[in-house]
């Protein structure tokens, strides 16, 4: 389980003799404080379909009288740590969160699933504004589903699946205001009762998504605010797909417009979408916002990508996406929309030729 010089850390083995009435965790492995560690080879639940606080009572864990439940509410929980690794890891079914993890630096996750949690699959917020993130953050060969839902046990199937509107959350990865260099390479987010991945708080923050696929999350697919890079990737904004098919509330299904893809411009950075296939039934397929300290000479260039539009299943006056959405307080910023192949949508290119956004 340890590669030289990382020191590994290995829960309690269950048993089927394992007791069914034990008092809750908070967590299964906390990291908070640590350093130069790796978790390998593990599969992190707790066996019970609950979800903490849900608004429903056959789904809500039981909190009221002693032993409070056979349940636990975070898979893997860290502030100020640094230097871990997580591999071969599955984190499934927690009643709150796969894994909260703020003030975190030089962390990296390969060949893990976080799936079916009932708040968030990552929770990268530590509350009262001190959650900053820093070094490299590596998303290698991962999986984000399902989280905003619960997941019954042994079957391993979601229901009761919640978003704002009931009070409850449902990002796959969410953070609170962070920086750090961020690399999604090879990853799948998927279903999850909010945004897919929102990084909309990363406004010091490098951002690569290579070769994603993100697809049937109930807000935006993928969010993101600073330098960013989206690169032969698959984004499929199905936004409806929780509320028709899985129990989300209606006011949940593609919340934050349900763009596809959203990104913030802060001021003297770059941003690029290119090479890749974006689908949606949300108000549009790609939405470029003014970041909030403002976007002086900030340049984005969408270029070499595939864009289809859909209407939605779910609502009679549904209409067609538009391709490219650019903020009219865009005032000093740059965007080049060049060489897409445009579907199915209310416009093929930049709304208008005002705001720095140009067609070549």
């Amino acid at each position: 389980m340890a590669d030289s010089g990382w020191p590994a850390i290995s829960p309690r083995q269950s048993s089927p003799d394992w007791p069914t009435d034990c008092v809750r965790a908070s967590t299964v492995f906390d990291l908070s404080g640590s350093s130069n560690v790796m978790l390998a080879c593990l599969e992190i639940t707790d066996r019970s379909g609950c979800i903490e606080f849900h608004a429903r009572d056959t789904q809500r864990c039981a909190r009221e009288s002693p032993p409070y439940g056979d349940w636990a509410s975070t898979g893997i929980s860290a502030v100020d740590s640094a230097n871990v690794r997580l591999r071969d890891l599955d984190i499934h079914g927690m009643a709150h969160d796969g894994i909260r993890a703020a003030r975190v630096r030089d962390w990296t996750l390969e060949h893990v699933r976080i799936d079916g949690n009932g708040w968030a699959g990552w929770n990268g917020d530590a509350g009262g504004g001190a959650s900053s993130d820093s070094g490299r953050l590596l998303f290698r060969d991962v999986e984000i589903g399902w989280n905003g839902c619960g997941e019954s046990w042994p079957a391993r199937r979601h229901d009761g699946c919640w978003g704002q509107e009931q009070g409850g959350y449902g990002d796959g990865l969410g953070t609170g205001a962070t920086g750090g260099d961020w690399l999604f390479d090879h990853v799948d987010v998927h279903d999850n009762a909010q945004d897919g991945i929102d990084l909309l708080h990363a406004e010091g923050a490098t951002i690569t998504f290579r070769d994603v696929h993100a697809e049937g999350n109930a807000g935006n697919q993928l969010k993101a605010t600073g330098a960013v890079r989206i690169e032969n990737s698959r984004i499929a904004g199905t936004c409806a797909a929780l509320a028709t098919q899985h129990g989300l509330d209606a006011g949940d299904a593609c919340r934050a417009r349900g763009n596809a893809i959203l990104l913030r411009l802060p001021a003297g950075t770059h941003s690029s979408i290119s090479g890749d296939t974006i689908s949606g039934e949300g108000d549009c397929l790609i939405g470029l916002e003014c970041a909030g300290a403002g976007c002086a000479s900030a340049t984005a260039s969408v270029d070499g990508n595939r864009l289809d539009g859909s209407l939605r299943a779910d609502s009679a006056d549904a209409r067609l996406p538009c391709s490219l959405w650019v903020d009219p307080a865009l005032h000093g910023a740059s965007v080049l929309f060049s060489h897409n192949d445009v579907q199915s949508t209310r416009n093929a290119g930049c709304p208008d030729e005002t705001h720095g956004c140009t067609e070549k």
